[in-house]
């Protein structure tokens, strides 16, 4: 229970700091919460200790935080303003949008004073889906940048800062300077799952093939557009979207078929490590690094015979999240794989012991 607690004072300094803009007071107040809420339910000496190492949390949290609160990026300057020339690297893998297709970009030059200029910054794409531009390509880009808008009922413009972006390009002017720019681990994961899309598209039939990838990869650029309407209409389009349904589904897969063979501590062990490789594999979504946290604890009781609880094992994943990017709190599928009915919900993998 004393790293639960632990997880909880860290996401009360979290959160104290997310709703206030890191406010000290607000740290002060969330820290003398928890003192009272805790020796109100277990009024020992001894709990003193813990309400003081989960206050230094506290506090620790929203430092934290508010040293990751991004700022505006250096090629700002140039929105709603003349044409510009840029290059920038794909950091990102493309996105379908029906007629058109979305790119995450990462500036590297200016074009200023009759020259090439060091430079920084994040920016969106937005271009036609032919040609098609690849994650880790170096391109030359002259357009027009624009400020990303805000809507009554939806902040983009703070949802895109949270994640590094200031600017929108729509349909510049695109020149490819150089491909594999990227991550090169990142690179080869895209190839492999590629190769496994194409796989399943020799053995199966569309849209069979194409829905399939969605579930398996949460890919949906090739689902047919009468597909997605009928999904939309259904409510079913959470189908293709990588979930905490596709760890639990790896894990529990790799356990079943390795348990009896290898035992239950050696199936475990391979099972995090399958866990840890599909979440690479599918990008690394919050909601997936959620469910590959939460998985690997589960996989880890398993592995250790220790018993879990759904809520304990959010609070540690959530707390690891965090932890590694605070600013994730601000993450819709964050909020959503965190939400209060997730506790009424916990997964269990069945693991028999060799020779039971």
């Amino acid at each position: 229970m004393i790293p639960a607690f632990l997880a909880i004072a860290w996401l009360l300094g979290i959160a104290a700091a997310s709703f206030t803009g890191a406010e000290a007071f607000a740290s002060l107040a969330a820290a003398g919460l928890l003192g009272v809420v805790s020796f109100a339910v277990r009024p020992r000496w001894t709990t003193l200790a813990l309400i003081g190492a989960g206050s230094v949390l506290i506090f620790a949290a929203t430092w934290r935080y508010e040293s990751t609160t991004p700022e505006h990026s250096p090629i700002a300057r140039f929105n709603d303003s003349d044409s510009v020339r840029l290059r920038a690297i794909i950091s990102d893998e493309p996105d379908d949008r029906g007629s058109s297709r979305l790119y995450r970009m990462d500036v590297q030059e200016s074009y200023s004073e009759g020259g090439w200029r060091p430079d920084s910054g994040g920016m969106l794409m937005r271009t036609s889906l032919f040609p098609k531009y690849e994650y880790g390509d170096l391109l030359e880009i002259r357009g027009k940048l624009e400020t990303p808008p805000s809507f009554d009922d939806f902040d983009y413009r703070e949802y895109l800062f949270r994640r590094g972006v200031d600017s929108i390009a729509a349909y510049p002017k695109v020149r490819v300077l150089e491909h594999g720019r990227g991550d090169s681990l990142r690179s080869t994961l895209i190839d492999f799952r590629r190769s496994l899309s194409s796989a399943l598209s020799e053995v199966l039939p569309d849209p069979e093939a194409t829905l399939a990838t969605g579930i398996l990869f949460g890919t949906r650029a090739n689902i047919p557009h009468d597909l997605n309407e009928d999904m939309q209409a259904t409510g079913t389009s959470h189908l293709v979207a990588v979930s905490g349904q596709n760890v639990v589904l790896v894990a529990a897969f790799v356990i079943a078929a390795l348990a009896w063979i290898l035992g239950r501590r050696p199936a475990a062990w391979t099972a995090l490590a399958a866990v840890i490789f599909y979440a690479l594999l599918v990008g690394g979504q919050p909601s997936v690094v959620r469910a590959a946290i939460m998985g690997g604890l589960y996989v880890l009781a398993i592995a250790l015979g220790r018993q879990n609880s759904a809520g304990i094992t959010i609070a540690l994943a959530a707390g690891v999240m965090t932890a590694l990017d605070p600013q994730v709190v601000h993450d819709v599928s964050f909020q959503l794989s965190n939400e209060p009915k997730q506790l009424r919900n916990p997964v269990f993998v069945y693991a028999p012991r060799r020779g039971a």
